[in-house]
């Protein structure tokens, strides 16, 4: 906390370890013939109230896995208090991997408590990449470039130690065309429409 109460400061450094499943087609280890994968995240933030009515946070990751090029990845969002009953959200996200590896993602959310327990939720989102580099086969199968697109609109309810959420709306996913001469991942990576829903209850002890 660099400033009482409206800077704060953050770091994480966190391991993890992916045993990988051999390709029974192909019969021959996955990832470059590696066997495991270990994976090292460090990252920071920063978050700090720049307003009574506004918050922001900024974060960037260095990620290291096991022959890979480190992936740099950076996050923020802004919360805005837009009235007495409206909070608006906006996030914006990035990463790059060498030598071609670049995503982007934004969103943006709306709240509306329509009483002191219910809140209406409102929300969009959308993520770019340019295709996965790493092939986990012999053939390349790597997912070529891909826009999703995502909309819904959902409630919460909120109890004194528990909440219930429900969301639900589109999806669409459009993936660029395939160069991969292995023609049986055409139907892997074909554009879709999507519908989705979730049910989330949660309670503290």
């Amino acid at each position: 906390e660099y400033l009482p109460a409206s800077g704060f400061l953050e770091t994480d450094v966190s391991y993890a370890n992916d045993r990988i499943t051999p390709s029974a087609e192909f019969e021959r280890v996955t990832i470059l013939g590696a066997q495991e994968l270990d994976t090292f995240t460090y990252s920071m933030a920063l978050e700090n109230v720049l307003h009574p009515r506004v918050r922001s946070r900024l974060g960037v990751r260095l990620i290291d896995t096991t022959a890979r090029q480190n992936r740099l990845a950076a996050d923020g969002s802004l919360n805005v208090a837009l009235g007495e009953r409206w909070v608006g959200r906006l996030n914006v996200g990035w990463a790059h991997e060498k030598p071609v590896f670049d995503s982007f993602l934004t969103g943006v959310s709306f709240d509306y408590e329509m009483s002191e327990r219910l809140i209406l939720n409102l929300f969009g989102r959308f993520y770019h990449d340019t295709g996965e580099i790493q092939n986990s086969l012999p053939a390349n199968n790597a997912p070529p470039g891909l826009n999703g697109y995502q909309a819904g609109a959902g409630f919460r309810y909120q109890w004194d130690r528990s909440a219930l959420k429900l969301v639900g709306g589109p999806y669409f996913s459009r993936y660029e065309p395939i160069t991969s001469a292995a023609p049986f991942f055409e139907g892997l990576y074909a554009s879709r429409d999507w519908g989705f829903v979730q049910i989330a209850y949660s309670l503290d002890f």
